[in-house]
């Protein structure tokens, strides 16, 4: 969010996001308990949060080629890549992640010395 500050010189706002607005962000996220009634969707956002992180990029450059191409308004075009932005990386998740961890945890559990193989993993 603060890439879309414009500023001539940014390293004042680079500055201040890393000393003082990430740290916040940080101990909110360490403070606050998530009430019952936000679980859900606490729990959605941070199941795609890694998703996001790692596809947005390259999916914005995908996206505004394709509404390039077909003549979509540059005002309009946020409005449409976050809804799919979150549906594609839910789809991420739940289609590549959730089984490629799956596997990955099998095959280490495994390949573990048969006198730990018993013992929980956490």
């Amino acid at each position: 969010m603060t890439c879309s500050v414009a500023v001539y010189d940014a390293f004042p706002v680079d500055l201040l996001v890393a000393l003082i607005v990430c740290p916040a962000i940080l101990y909110l996220g360490v403070a606050y308990e998530v009430p019952p009634s936000l679980y859900e969707i606490s729990r959605f956002l941070g199941q795609i949060s890694f998703p996001i992180y790692a596809v947005h990029f390259p999916l914005m450059f995908i996206f505004n080629f394709a509404v390039r191409k077909f003549g979509v308004p540059g005002e309009l075009t946020i409005w449409l890549f976050i809804p799919c932005l979150f549906v594609g990386c839910s789809l991420l998740f739940h289609l590549f992640d959730v089984p490629v961890r799956r596997y990955l945890s099998d095959e280490f559990i495994k390949r573990r010395p048969p006198e730990i193989q018993h013992q929980p993993t956490l």
